[in-house]
């Protein structure tokens, strides 16, 4: 069954903080630090997937957590897209991989 791509960043997302021993006022706190205005609530809504995640919260948490942002993609699930279609979630991550030839700029 195929879920959205916010509960496999909520998901995530929660296993991190758990990893860090952290509640969820604690990773609050830390978005506060990086200059997001997060309460415990907030953190509660997404990993209970009642509020959306931004993408610039989701470069926050990459800061906040100190994972790349294929961190919070991490899952064999497949995602549902808007038009119903079915995508493994490693499709999603393969578009934060740096092609052949890229990354190689002075």
């Amino acid at each position: 069954m195929a879920v959205r791509l916010e509960h496999v960043i909520a998901r995530n997302m929660a296993e991190l903080r758990e990893q860090q021993g952290w509640t969820q006022a604690d990773l609050a706190y830390q978005m506060c630090v990086q200059g997001a205005r997060w309460t415990s609530n907030r953190v509660a809504q997404l990993e209970t997937l009642r509020r959306p995640v931004s993408l610039m919260e989701i470069f926050l948490l990459t800061a906040v957590f100190g994972v790349p942002v294929v961190r919070l993609l991490n899952g064999d699930d497949f995602v549902e897209m808007p038009s119903g279609k079915e995508i493994p979630l490693g499709r999603f991550r393969e578009g934060f991989q740096p092609s052949r030839g890229e990354g190689d700029h002075a």
